[in-house]
Formats: structure tokens, sequence, C-alpha cells
């Protein structure tokens, strides 16, 4: 690990501890759940729509979260649940449903819509 790469952990370390909140992360595959610190954000799309004049965006609830923290990586049909209310690992304009935060891929950036009550 280089000096960029500790110092991105010490700040990530930082911000979880400030910021973050404790989220289920649930696997869509036999891989068991668990909970992660994860800290939320925003992502706009501009939908690629041609047959169209106007743009149109869609926003996505997304989900930072230590690559390390999770078993596999993040894939449609996963979701998060945070307070009885499930967001679904989604995938926007064909994009990847997830991307790294930071050069030296410490962090996720999970793109996720929101799906419901956990307990439907």
């Amino acid at each position: 690990m280089n000096i960029f790469s500790e110092n991105m952990q010490i700040l990530n370390d930082q911000m979880n501890e400030l910021c973050g909140e404790s989220v289920e992360y649930l696997f869509c595959d036999n891989t068991a759940n668990c909970i992660v610190t994860a800290r939320r954000g925003k992502s706009t799309f501009t939908n690629n729509e041609s047959y169209s004049n106007f743009a149109r965006y869609s926003n996505s609830v997304d989900f930072l979260i230590a690559t390390a923290s999770l078993a596999r990586l993040p894939k449609i049909g996963d979701a998060i649940k945070k307070d009885n209310t499930l967001f679904e690992v989604s995938s926007f304009n064909q994009e990847p449903c997830f991307r790294y935060s930071d050069n030296s891929e410490l962090i996720l950036r999970v793109h996720t819509k929101r799906g419901g009550n956990a307990n439907d």
C-alpha cells in the first residue's frame, strides 16, 4: 500500500466514524449477509433515449462502502436494508451497478433505488 492509499484509508475511517451509518447488505446468492458502515450519496444519470428531444434524468441513492467490508463485489439483485427500508442495487443506462470511489479501489459507490418496506 502506498502513502496515498494509506491516507485514503485513514480519511475513509474518519468519514465513516463521523458520517457513517450501519446498514445490512443483503446478497442475492448464498453469500452470508453482513452489517457494514456506509455513507449515503446520490448520483444523477441522463437517460440515453434518442427518440426524444428532452433530457430525462434518474437519481440513485448511493451507499459508499469499504470494499473490504463485502465478501464480493455488488451485483444487481443485491439489496441494502436501512431502518426497514430496502434499497435495491441497480444499474442505470446499462452502466455498472457500482463504481470505485477512489483510485486505490478502497471504497465502493453502490447505486441503488428505493425498493419499499423490508417487512413486506
